[in-house]
This record gives structure tokens, sequence and C-alpha cells, in this order.
């Protein structure tokens, strides 16, 4: 009897731990409730954006209904921010994933709201261009984003960031270029917080492509200006 309840008491911990495992990584019930419970719970959270793997994050977005000013999109330089301390004067809402591609951000546009939100800014492109995509091809996403994304709030396309990493600032260039170009006809701003005319300086990064402390304010800075335009 003992090995009985033993064994019945392991197949059900596998079930659930497999069953669990399912529902963080495809955003299955419960599991965006008790993200949305844990964001209640813990408003600082969203300053920590390595707490969960990129399906789990999204089905945190969609459950997020708090109210903000400004959405901010794109891949880790948006992602690894402490924003509430970085723009203390804005509500924010974080939609930003490490990792993320312009190709994915363009999938995913009903993460990218909030309720009141008036600016969407965006900071997408590096991971595409580290994967082998064109610059060109690159820009055509980002305007597609802008375009699906412009009609329900203002929408602020960053410059990608130079980095010091050798070959790939040409590539920066040849994108913000064709941004430059093209997403003042969207309808949307462009603005550059770090001129990709040299790499990235070493008091401005950690690691040759993220923000430093003194990168971040950089960034905020730049995004403040142009919210007050």
């Amino acid at each position: 009897m003992r090995l009985y309840r033993w064994l019945f008491g392991t197949a059900l911990l596998l079930t659930s731990f497999i069953l669990g495992a399912f529902c963080a990584r495809f955003g299955w019930p419960p599991y965006p409730q008790m993200v949305k419970v844990y964001l209640s719970l813990r408003p600082d959270a969203h300053s920590n954006r390595l707490f969960a793997d990129r399906a789990a994050l999204l089905a945190a977005y969609r459950a997020d209904t708090r109210a903000a000013q400004l959405v901010l999109a794109g891949d880790s330089q948006f992602a690894r921010g402490d924003w509430p301390a970085l723009l203390p004067d804005r509500r924010t809402a974080l939609r930003a994933i490490d990792g993320e591609t312009a190709s994915q951000l363009l999938n995913r546009p009903d993460t990218l709201r909030a309720p009141g939100a008036s600016h969407l800014a965006i900071l997408i492109g590096i991971n595409d261009l580290i994967s082998g995509d064109s610059p060109r091809l690159i820009c055509q996403r980002i305007e597609q984003l802008v375009n699906k994304t412009a009609q329900s709030m203002q929408v602020i396309v960053l410059g990608v960031l130079p980095t010091r990493r050798a070959g790939w600032n040409e590539q920066v260039r040849a994108l913000n270029h064709c941004l430059r170009l093209t997403i003042p006809v969207r309808g949307a701003r462009f603005i550059e917080a770090f001129a990709d005319s040299e790499p990235l300086d070493h008091a401005l990064s950690v690691d040759e492509i993220h923000l430093s402390a003194a990168g971040y304010r950089q960034l905020a800075a730049a995004l403040e200006k142009a919210l007050v335009l």
C-alpha cells in the first residue's frame, strides 16, 4: 500500500510539473492569470525582463492591464532598462524582450498596447543584423510595424544603437539611413539617441553592445526630449 501511494504521488507530481511547463511555455491558463497576480503584487517586476522565457513574457504582456502613457517595444536595449527610475514622470509599459528581432516584433502587435497610452517607442533591429538580414529588409519590417501601430498611437522609432563590435556599425548606419528617410513618411518620428558615425563609447556600454547606467541615462534623455516636442 505504501508503495502504491508513493507511485501515485510521484505520478501526480510529474503530471503537475509537465502541465505547468506547458502552461508556462504556451501561455495557457492559468499561467497568464498567475502572472497578472504576480505583477499586481510586484509592480517592479517589469524592471527584470529575464524572469520568464519569451512565451511566458508575451502572456504577461497580454495580461498586463495597467494604464501607461508610453509603451516601450523592442529588444534588450529597452528590456534591460529600469524605466520607472529612468522616466519617473512618465507611466511606462515595457513590451521589450531580450533577443527580439524586428520580424518577431512585427508579428505581435497585440502586445504593444496599454490602456491610455498615447506614444509607442520602438528600438529594434540589431538582432536582425546579427542574424544576417539586410538593412533594407529590416527597414521594411519596421515600416510595416509603424503602419500597424501609427493609427492608435504616436510612434517614435529610435535609430539602432552603434556597437563596439567590428564590422557591424556599417550595417547599423545603412539601416538607420533607411529609417531616417522612410519613417517620417509613415507618419512617425525618427530619432537618434546615439550617433552612429562612430562606435559606442566605452562609458556608455557594459559589453560592447548593451548599455551601461550612463548609456541608459542618455537614452532616457533622448526619449524625454522626443515626448515633449
